[in-house]
């Protein structure tokens, strides 16, 4: 079974990768077209570097010197409670911003990574 850290990694090459395609997958911006898909899966992207970014850096619990404080379940529940809603925050707010000021339509990646917020952060499901 796979360890959090090479999740992680994996996530995240996965990302890389899906970034290194999008010239690739998205014909339409060629032509003077916005590519709705790609868009998303662009924001996505960046929502989940920030989410991960946030649980790195211990977020919402006071740092002592010396002490992972992701080694205690309740700090660490508490770390994915607060990244999760900055990140639901940041996410609600993009799409908001997307959708009244762009007339973007397209919202299934970033409402995957949602979902994965919602769970992680306040399910506990890892």
């Amino acid at each position: 079974m796979l360890e959090g850290p090479q999740v992680c990694l994996i996530i995240v090459n996965i990302i890389v990768l899906a970034i290194l395609l999008v010239p690739v997958l998205d014909r339409g911006t060629s032509r003077g077209r916005p590519g709705p898909a790609v868009t998303d899966l662009g924001v996505a992207a960046l929502l989940m570097f920030a989410f991960l970014t946030l649980e790195a850096w211990d977020i919402g619990v006071p740092a002592i010197r010396g002490v992972d404080p992701s080694g205690d379940p309740l700090k660490a529940h508490l770390i994915a409670q607060t990244a999760a809603a900055i990140t639901l925050g940041a996410a609600l707010g993009i799409t908001w911003l997307r959708r009244t000021r762009f007339g973007h339509r397209h919202f299934v990646a970033t409402g995957a990574l949602a979902v994965l917020a919602l769970l992680h952060g306040f399910a506990g499901v890892t």
